[in-house]
Formats: structure tokens, C-alpha cells, sequence
């Protein structure tokens, strides 16, 4: 018995537009918790980074304004 031959995909003929809010949408409403831990993840990330601690612990902006932080971070992300 000999399988059926495989077909290709037509593509899809979403406007860029489409497929963006698409993307969106998936992401903030399926994926909120994966978008949220994976924001907590870049947060965290540059203090497990020696020299990054180093270097945030050494201008102290992390210490008198922590929100400015965790919000430039967001907008990176």
C-alpha cells in the first residue's frame, strides 16, 4: 500500500493588516500568561547577569524608580 501523495498549502490571502491583529489577538488573549511570564523573564534576566546588576546597581536607577524600569522594559519587550 503506497501513501497518497502530499498537497501543498495554499497561502493564506490575509492583508498584512489581518494577520497582525491576528497575531495580537493570539497573543494577548490566548497567550496572556505566556506574555506575562515571558515579561517577567526579560525583567529578571539582566539581575542574573553579573555585570548587568553590576551596572544597574551602580547608576541607581533601579533603586529610586523601580516602576521606570519594569515600564521601559515592557515597551522593549
Amino acid at each position: 500500500m503506497t501513501a497518497a501523495p502530499a498537497t501543498a498549502v495554499a497561502p493564506l490571502s490575509l492583508a498584512d493588516e489581518e494577520l497582525y491583529g491576528v497575531f495580537w489577538r493570539t497573543a494577548l488573549y490566548d497567550l496572556g500568561r505566556d506574555m506575562s511570564n515571558g515579561f517577567l523573564s526579560a525583567y529578571f534576566r539582566t539581575f542574573a547577569v553579573p555585570s548587568g546588576a553590576q551596572a544597574l546597581i551602580k547608576r541607581g536607577g533601579i533603586m529610586k524608580d523601580p516602576r521606570k524600569r519594569a515600564t521601559d522594559t515592557r515597551i522593549v519587550v
